[in-house]
């Protein structure tokens, strides 16, 4: 069973930017662990999964938001994963999957609007990806050019238009560390939060919002893995280990099978897997 769980979590993460908030309810289902042993040991995995994602996914990672991001966030992520130890274990529970419900709607809702504008490209390797990246970036209509230089060059005229001004840094700053230090109270690794952040508030499109968050995921999980490892003792590192092969297997498939999904089915995909999860746990617990 623990393979599974790491499958579907590594799987989630490739596709969506969520695999934390999706196995903590899994392993306390199918594994029976207390909800803080589980988000810790959860950590581990989402931190090594997302390793993987960031290597396979590079080439559309924006480097700029996801270090800042992740950086701030994994200063922050050590206070939440103590707080966490203070706080009732229902009440954690409770937390996970209110803000899992609220997110998934509103990320349906904006996967009902893309769905009526959404463009496949062809990217290098000859799949099919949905890159509707921002209209001032580039002007290359309604194609996208199969030359890897291309690509590249894209990529960067995107960060030359959101224009890291003070304010905009700021903003990010400040977002990095909330996110974080709510990412270590809920033992996830943040990109349930991350995704939204980077797609509604950069504005860039599923695919890249979903491999930065990768970036994201690696800093601020591993920030709260190493907390709750060291100072709480809330890890179980031989399932971490078990959950964590079949973690990163899970993320190498999904990402193959991402390649062939337009943005608002990632968009569902990533919806439909925060309810159904919620509902489980919720089920669990009365």
């Amino acid at each position: 069973m623990e393979y599974i769980i790491g499958f579907i979590l590594g799987g989630m993460l490739a596709l969506s930017g969520a695999g934390g908030v999706i196995a903590v309810p899994l392993i306390m289902i199918f594994l029976g662990l207390p909800v803080n042993e589980a988000m810790g040991t959860a950590l581990g995995a989402v931190m090594l999964s997302a390793a993987v994602g960031v290597f396979v996914q590079r080439n559309y990672i924006l480097f700029v938001p996801g270090l800042i991001l992740g950086l701030t966030g994994m200063l922050s992520a050590p206070f939440g994963r103590t707080l966490a130890t203070y706080i009732n274990e229902l009440l954690l529970l409770m937390g996970l999957l209110s803000i899992s419900i609220v997110i998934a709607v509103l990320m349906w809702k904006s996967a009902k609007k893309s769905s009526e504008i959404a463009i496949a490209f062809k990217t290098v390797s000859g799949t099919l990806v949905n890159v509707p990246v921002l209209d001032k970036a580039f002007n290359q209509g309604d194609s996208l050019s199969t030359d890897k230089t291309t690509l590249f060059s894209t990529i960067d005229s995107v960060h030359s238009v959101l224009n890291y001004n003070w304010a905009v840094v700021l903003m990010m700053m400040l977002s990095g560390l909330l996110i974080g230090a709510v990412s270590g109270l809920l033992g996830i690794g943040g990109g349930v939060f991350m995704v939204p952040f980077l797609s509604w508030f950069l504005r860039i499109n599923m695919v890249m919002a979903i491999a930065t968050s990768m970036l994201t995921v690696l800093q601020i999980s591993a920030s709260g893995f190493f907390t709750g490892l060291f100072v709480h003792n809330q890890v179980d590192l031989l399932l971490t280990a078990k959950l964590s092969v079949a973690a990163m297997i899970g993320t190498l498939i999904g990402h193959s099978l991402g390649s062939y999904c337009e943005e608002h089915h990632l968009q569902k995909i990533f919806s439909i897997s925060l309810i159904c999860m919620s509902l489980l746990a919720l089920a669990k617990e009365f």
